[in-house]
């Protein structure tokens, strides 16, 4: 991830490394408050709040200075592996689980499943968003996901039904 500041933030599979003006800092669950050392996602917001998604350890941010973490524990995220962060244009975060598409606007969280939305796979592998605030979710086996700006529609294309040509859509 490149931030708003032009700094580069590295995650990997023993922490996050952070890059600014070729000084390299390295955060992990031993030297800070991050969570998990496996990092799967990272995204910055308008203010350059680093989110990071985890493998364990859920979604955290990170100001610079202080860590806040939203977990199973203390949340209701429905699950501490995360695959991929975005950010609409509303400042609200879209977050890809294993256990759903996770909606975070600071607040409250609203979670989609094939419980109770259309979708045919709760494992979402990626998201992204449109110049229209619409949001196209990738999953792994269900295809694609489109979700219109208002996010009240969702229309899923898969092989039998459109031209994807996989049903696992990952970026």
């Amino acid at each position: 991830l490149v931030d708003n500041l032009d700094d580069l933030w590295i995650g990997t599979d023993n922490g996050l490394a952070h890059v600014s003006n070729g000084i390299w800092t390295i955060y992990n669950q031993g030297n800070s408050g991050l969570s998990d050392n496996y990092v799967r996602a990272l995204t910055a917001d308008n203010s350059n709040n680093i989110w990071i998604g985890t493998v364990l350890g859920g979604l955290q941010k990170f100001d610079g200075t202080i860590w806040t973490t939203y977990n199973t524990g203390n949340s209701d995220i429905p699950v501490d592996f995360i695959r991929s962060i975005s950010i609409d244009q509303l400042g609200h975060k879209w977050v890809a689980t294993v256990e759903g598409l996770s909606y975070f606007n600071d607040v409250d969280w609203v979670t989609w499943t094939m419980a109770n939305s259309p979708i045919l796979t709760n494992n979402i592998a990626s998201i992204g968003v449109g110049l229209n605030n619409e949001k196209y979710i990738g999953t792994i086996n269900g295809g694609l996901v489109y979700m219109d700006s208002s996010s009240t529609t969702m229309d899923v294309y898969y092989i039998l039904n459109s031209g994807v040509p996989d049903n696992s859509v990952l970026k």
